[in-house]
């Protein structure tokens, strides 16, 4: 009788040790469930795919390619806080600035977020509801002033153009001419106030030999009309250029710009 007590008392000792956790196990299980519910029925407004997208789209609408003229032109720069209600059907309404550095920019920054897509709205309990949204705008003059300058009137090459004149003093090396390699060489450079031009750099060259005849043709370009602002003042501008190599000779339409 004493051996069989014992093991009852085993069997009953090992049974718990089995049952109490699993039951707490359940438990979790449940809480779980209705955690993912809750998150499920209430969640805030997201842009559509994700924070980053967000990021990458203001950083895109306050570039320099999108820089106003006006607050250019009078050196602004800075963060424009903007707020938003996100409605119901993921809309944006009720844009306002909360603080602005330049009344262009207070401007862009509002045109850039009344363009956004609509947003996936907020929800309580499941439903739809609005929600308040602040957003940063920022606005940063690069170092170099000419980067991206937005100029009502481009560099304009001079007197008998640009095509032309590569046709005439684009040469191509002898040491392959015999091979009929084809190249495309782009190159990138500042034209300056007075036409001059500087800061020559080839952006995707093909080889040496191709990238330093490009490189020397740019040094023996005549002064530019330089770009111009609204006002007529002269300023600074970048210009790309991609430069063809052809054994076989040149036509105008083989160049663009």
């Amino acid at each position: 009788m004493k051996i069989n007590l014992l093991k009852v008392i085993t069997l009953s000792a090992l049974f718990c040790g089995f049952v109490l956790p699993n039951n707490q196990l359940k438990a979790q299980e449940e809480e779980q469930s209705t955690i993912q519910a809750v998150d499920t029925l209430n969640r805030w407004s997201s842009f559509p795919e994700g924070n980053d997208a967000l990021m990458r789209y203001l950083a895109k609408q306050s570039s320099y390619a999108n820089y106003p003229v006006d607050a250019w032109d009078d050196g602004a720069e800075g963060r424009v806080i903007v707020v938003a209600e996100i409605q119901e059907d993921g809309s944006l309404d009720k844009v306002r600035v909360l603080k602005k550095v330049h009344p262009a920019l207070a401007k862009a920054a509002i045109k850039t977020i009344k363009a956004m897509p609509r947003w996936i709205p907020a929800l309580r309990d499941g439903k739809a509801v609005k929600e308040l949204r602040s957003f940063v705008v920022r606005y940063n003059r690069p170092y170099r002033k000419y980067l991206f300058h937005p100029a009502h009137t481009p560099a304009m090459f001079p007197g008998e153009g640009l095509v032309d004149y590569i046709s005439k003093h684009l040469k191509y090396p002898k040491d392959v001419i015999k091979l009929g390699v084809k190249a495309r060489v782009l190159v990138q450079f500042c034209i300056l106030e007075d036409g001059k031009v500087a800061d020559i750099k080839i952006l995707k060259g093909f080889h040496p030999i191709f990238d330093d005849r490009v490189v020397d043709l740019v040094k023996r370009m005549p002064r530019w009309i330089p770009a111009k602002l609204k006002d007529g003042t002269p300023i600074p501008s970048l210009f790309t250029l991609p430069v063809v190599f052809r054994s076989d000779g040149y036509t105008p339409q083989q160049y663009y710009y």
